[in-house]
C-alpha cells in the first residue's frame, strides 16, 4: 500500500473489502466491477493475539495504562463469564506472573506472558484467574495448562480459573469447560480445592459462528453481544485479511466505550513498532520452546528416578540395576533436590555411587 493512497472499506455480504482512493475493484459473476466504498476512514489495527499487544490492551504491567486497562479487562471478563457466574466482576487486582522467568528451566514449564489477577464479584466472591493467549499447539497442551495453573495457584485456597484464548487452529468447540480435581491429576497441589476449572475459547470457531449468526453458548446460556464484539476484536485475523501486516476496520462502529478504547489503542502502532514487537514475540516463543522441551525431558527423568527409588526401597535390586543400565548418568544434586525430605536419600545416593551412575 502506497503512503499516498487513501484506504477505505466496502462491506459486501458481511465481508470487508479494501479499496484505495475511495473505490474498490472486485469480481462479481466473472466480471470486474468498481464500486465506491462505504467508509472513507479506517483503523489500521495490529493483531491483538500478539502477547505484548494483548497485555497492553488489558493494562497488565504498565502503570500509565492500568486504569483504562482494568476497565477493558473487567468489560471483557464480564462479557464472557457473566453467564457462568451470574454476577458481575466489580474489581480486579493484577498479580505477578513471574513464578518462572523466561528461559528458566523448571520441572513444570516456563511462564512468559500470562495475565494473572484476583477478581472480586458483586457478592464478594473471589476468583483467581490466569488468562493465556495460546498461539501454538502442543500435543500435551491440556497437561501443560494444568501444570502452569496448579503451580501458580499452589498457595491459594480460593476458587481458581484458567481462561485460555486459543488462536492456534485447534478443532475444539468455541467454548470448552474442563473441571479439574486433585485426585484426577498429579500436578494439582494439595492446597488447591476442587473448584479449579479450565475454560478454553476457540476464537476462530467462535468468529465463524458469529459471522453465520449462530448462537454462541457458554454452557447453557448464550453469550452477550458485548462478548461477541470482544471476540471479533481479539480475533481480527479470522475475519479480516491483513494488508502490510495491519487489519482494516471501519472507523464508525457500534461498540461499547471499552471496546472502542481498545480499538483506539490497537491503531496507534506504527510499522516500525510492529516489527520490533514481532521480533520480541519470535524470541520469546523460541525461549519458551527451548525451556518447554527441556522441561519435558526433566519430567521424564523425574518419573524414572522416582521409580528407581521405589524399587530401591522395596529391595528389588536386580530390577533396579537393569533399569539403571538403560539410563544416562545421574546428577547427584538433582537427586538430592527431588528427594531432599526422603529418609532413604543417603542410602539411595550411596547405592547409585557404587553402581557408578552418579556425576
Amino acid at each position: 500500500m502506497k503512503s499516498k493512497d487513501c484506504c477505505s472499506l466496502l462491506e459486501l455480504d458481511g465481508d470487508y473489502y479494501i479499496g484505495f482512493n475511495n473505490d474498490i475493484t472486485f469480481s462479481l459473476n466473472n466480471k470486474k466491477s468498481i464500486l465506491p466504498c462505504k467508509a472513507n476512514n479506517v483503523y489500521k489495527l495490529v493483531d491483538p493475539t500478539l502477547d505484548r499487544i494483548f497485555k497492553s490492551i488489558f493494562g497488565y504491567g504498565k502503570e500509565s495504562n492500568k486504569i483504562v486497562g482494568q476497565q477493558r479487562l473487567i468489560s471483557f471478563l464480564n462479557s464472557i463469564l457473566f453467564s457462568k457466574y451470574g454476577q458481575k466482576i466489580i474489581a480486579i487486582e493484577y498479580l505477578p506472573n513471574d513464578l518462572v522467568k523466561p528461559n528458566q528451566k523448571s520441572n513444570f514449564g516456563t511462564r512468559i506472558a500470562d495475565i494473572v489477577l484476583k477478581a472480586t464479584f458483586e457478592n464478594n466472591r473471589t476468583v483467581f484467574i490466569d488468562i493465556e493467549i495460546q498461539t501454538s499447539f502442543y500435543q500435551q497442551i491440556f497437561r501443560r495448562w494444568v501444570e502452569y495453573a496448579s503451580r501458580l495457584f499452589s498457595n491459594v485456597e480460593k476458587e481458581t480459573l484458567l481462561l485460555v484464548l486459543q488462536a492456534d487452529d485447534t478443532k475444539n468447540r468455541y467454548f470448552s469447560i474442563y473441571p479439574v480435581k486433585k485426585d484426577e491429576n498429579p500436578f494439582i497441589e494439595k492446597k488447591i480445592e476442587d473448584t479449579f476449572e479450565i475454560v478454553s475459547i476457540n476464537i476462530k470457531n467462535a468468529i465463524s459462528s458469529i459471522k453465520q449468526n449462530n448462537q454462541i453458548k457458554f454452557g447453557d446460556i448464550e453469550v452477550t453481544e458485548e462478548a461477541k464484539n470482544w471476540l471479533k476484536i481479539i480475533g481480527l485475523k479470522y475475519w479480516i485479511k491483513p494488508i502490510d501486516d495491519f487489519y482494516m476496520l471501519p472507523a464508525k462502529l457500534s461498540v461499547s466505550p471499552e471496546i472502542q478504547s481498545a480499538i483506539n489503542l490497537l491503531s496507534v502502532y506504527t510499522p516500525e513498532m510492529l516489527g520490533d514487537i514481532m521480533q520480541m514475540e519470535y524470541r520469546d516463543q523460541k525461549l519458551f520452546e527451548d525451556g518447554y522441551y527441556t522441561c519435558e525431558e526433566k519430567i521424564k527423568e523425574q518419573y524414572a528416578l522416582e521409580f528407581c527409588l521405589e524399587l530401591f526401597k522395596e529391595g528389588m535390586i536386580t530390577k533396579l540395576s537393569n533399569k539403571l543400565n538403560k539410563m544416562d548418568n545421574i546428577d547427584e544434586q538433582r537427586v538430592r533436590e527431588l528427594f531432599k525430605d526422603d529418609p532413604d536419600i543417603e542410602e539411595f545416593i550411596k547405592f547409585l555411587s557404587e553402581k557408578g551412575k552418579l556425576i
